[in-house]
């Protein structure tokens, strides 16, 4: 681990050996040089983040602990090397999650904006449709779940979840078709400008429905016409 503490990271964005993958408001992702690691920043939002740091740990240890839960589960998750946080207890505003990096490997938001074989995209849609099926029935919700999160290796067989360190873990040991965490990842898997046309995002709804537990005869696929604001049906 070349970054053992955040002055020594610190340096290494300065020197320009990291590469900045993608930033968004409350973290930074750089890729080292060596393409063998990708260190995640992260930042504190508000003050409910610095009171979740006091109890449970800053981002980073969150995060790892969400990666362990669903790892331990049968999910394919991202390989985490370390984390780099602050020792002081009350200054863990930023935090390094640092995770093995997939080469042969891109997200499903890239995918379904670069591949365009009906084939090809439904195989895919019905599997990411039976992964959120299983995340949901084994009591499981990632509440930021867009195509951007989720990895596809390259020979299109395995999705890797990223970004998990909000995952939810369920009291009663599943998250039911009518819980407010299953409808907001299904809302945030229907939004249309992630690259699903209507008929696959259709597709997607009754493949996971199929795979739910759901009783059938309470539902009907109209029944998610509400999950979105688009006119999705």
């Amino acid at each position: 681990m070349p970054y053992t503490n955040l002055t020594q990271f610190d340096h290494a964005v300065l020197d320009n050996s990291l590469l900045l993958l993608r930033e968004g408001r409350s973290s930074k992702l750089y890729l080292a040089e060596s393409k063998i690691i990708v260190i995640k920043e992260l930042l504190e939002r508000d003050i409910w983040d610095k009171f979740k740091s006091i109890l449970w740990g800053s981002r980073a240890r969150r995060a790892w602990r969400a990666n362990e839960f669903l790892k331990s589960s049968g999910f394919n998750v991202l390989e985490v090397v370390d984390i780099v946080e602050n020792s002081a207890f009350f200054r863990s505003e930023r935090s390094l999650l640092v995770t093995r990096y997939h080469e042969n490997s891109s997200s499903l938001a890239e995918f379904f904006s670069r591949v365009s074989g009906r084939i090809r995209r439904y195989r895919v849609i019905r599997h990411l449709a039976l992964e959120v099926a299983k995340m949901h029935t084994s009591g499981f919700a990632h509440d930021d779940m867009n195509l951007g999160n989720i990895l596809l290796s390259s020979d299109d067989c395995r999705l890797i979840w990223t970004d998990v360190e909000r995952v939810r873990k369920s009291i009663s040991g599943k998250f039911g078709i009518y819980s407010s965490q299953s409808k907001k990842n299904l809302r945030q898997l229907a939004k249309l400008e992630v690259g699903l046309s209507k008929k696959e995002m259709v597709y997607f709804l009754k493949c996971y429905l199929k795979h739910s537990e759901v009783d059938w005869s309470r539902c009907r696929i109209d029944d998610f016409a509400k999950l979105s604001k688009s006119s999705l049906f």
